[in-house]
């Protein structure tokens, strides 16, 4: 095979993306996307679909959204529609005891989704049993009625579900870097998990928003709706029309021994990618008068790339696993940072514990063992890759001048 007949191809590919493009930019409005990040999983996601599942919203469908969510996705034909609150709410859009959506009735019957996308998990090794992981935390919590800082709550409830969003529909963590599994004690307890209760963006929350879509009759929630649908369908690559996919099929068929070439390598695309970030980014920090750079993964930190953070970013790059690895160094007061690989690309405080995901143009989003947003493929290109690590380390200096106001907990 000859490298120009790949390049051809690519170029081919390039011509049909710009010319739907320009399709995309006539019809390109999008009321949620102009008010949201679209990877938002707690300001968009959670409180729009929280929105729609409550009776008590102001679209007016009562139960009409709630139960083919119920029956159609979760599978749940047991749980009462009598006498059901969801939270956060149109009246209070705060996450209750931090669950990302809470459905309760009357009838003792909860159910609970964490949705994940791209975020961290929040575990709590040094928590009691029972409430370390985050999800078995959750369960734990509306089971029992006491939260993990031993404080009764008032939405207790005898069944309880726990359902798992993501985007792909990818498995909750098995262990952190404290080896905290997420599900914990959840594994053992059929009734209230099993694999049937990963729920993925692209095949069941797509799904669903269609049937919204068909049963609406009021014009303003419909668009509201179908604009979330086309969000949606953008986030997880479904936003190509029948014509595109059938030119891209036609360009790419004369010449599959070039894709296949492709797809086959484009893992050590990624690592080669991945790699060049880390070290990168670890001699900006050192030409910015940062000491102590060094690269992490869980709790061993190396003065160069060895072995072990190697196999870091095969891990990642080539099985899509978490590892908890990056680069640890020195502030210009002396704390230690550290900037993380582990899901979103954050950084922050390692004592006392506080951070934030890097938002801003270009270095929000990039995420390396997912490889799905255009921030994170734009680091394929040496270039652009540079002056991301540049807005990453401005940012550093930012945050650092105003005494890590921004971090969090």
């Amino acid at each position: 095979m000859h490298m120009n007949n790949l390049d051809n191809l690519l170029k081919s590919i390039a011509v049909i993306k710009a010319k739907y493009d320009d399709v995309r930019d006539k019809d390109s409005f999008n009321i949620v996307n102009a008010l949201h990040d679209m990877y938002d999983e707690r300001r968009l996601h959670s409180r729009l679909i929280s929105y729609l599942l409550s009776p008590a919203s102001g679209h007016k469908m009562d139960t009409r959204y709630l139960k083919p969510f119920l029956y159609n996705v979760l599978k749940r034909k047991d749980f009462s529609t009598t006498n059901v609150t969801v939270l956060p709410n149109e009246a209070n859009k705060s996450e209750y005891e931090n669950i990302d959506i809470l459905i309760i009735n009357d009838n003792d019957q909860a159910i609970i989704i964490e949705n994940k996308i791209g975020a961290l998990n929040s575990n709590n090794p040094y928590n009691q049993d029972g409430y370390k992981g985050q999800l078995e935390r959750y369960y734990n919590t509306i089971n029992t009625g006491v939260n993990h800082h031993d404080r009764s709550i008032k939405h207790k409830r005898e069944k309880v579900w726990v359902y798992y969003l993501s985007p792909e529909g990818r498995e909750p963590s098995k262990g952190d870097k404290d080896n905290v599994d997420t599900l914990g004690v959840l594994q053992w307890l059929p009734n209230s998990w099993s694999k049937d209760h990963i729920l993925s963006y692209d095949e069941h929350i797509r799904a669903w928003l269609e049937i919204c879509i068909n049963i609406t009759p009021n014009d303003k929630v419909r668009m509201l709706i179908d604009h979330y649908l086309k969000l949606i369908n953008k986030m997880t690559n479904n936003d190509l029309s029948k014509d595109e996919r059938l030119e891209l099929k036609r360009t790419v068929r004369n010449d599959t021994a070039s894709v296949k070439h492709l797809l086959d390598n484009f893992k050590h695309i990624k690592w080669h990618t991945v790699d060049d970030f880390w070290v990168t980014l670890n001699q900006q920090l050192k030409e910015n008068c940062y000491q102590n750079v060094k690269y992490y993964v869980g709790d061993f930190e190396y003065e160069d790339t060895k072995p072990d953070f190697n196999k870091a970013v095969t891990d990642v790059t080539h099985y899509n696993k978490i590892i908890n690895y990056g680069i640890k160094f020195d502030s210009k007061k002396g704390e230690r940072l550290y900037i993380s690989g582990e899901n979103d690309l954050s950084w922050g405080k390692v004592h006392p514990k506080s951070w934030e995901r890097f938002y801003g143009e270009d270095i929000s989003n990039i995420n390396f063992n997912m490889f799905k947003s255009k921030e994170t493929y734009q680091l394929i290109n040496e270039e652009k890759m540079k002056v991301v690590v540049g807005r990453i380390i401005e940012r550093i200096i930012d945050v650092e001048k105003n005494d890590f106001e921004p971090l969090k907990p």
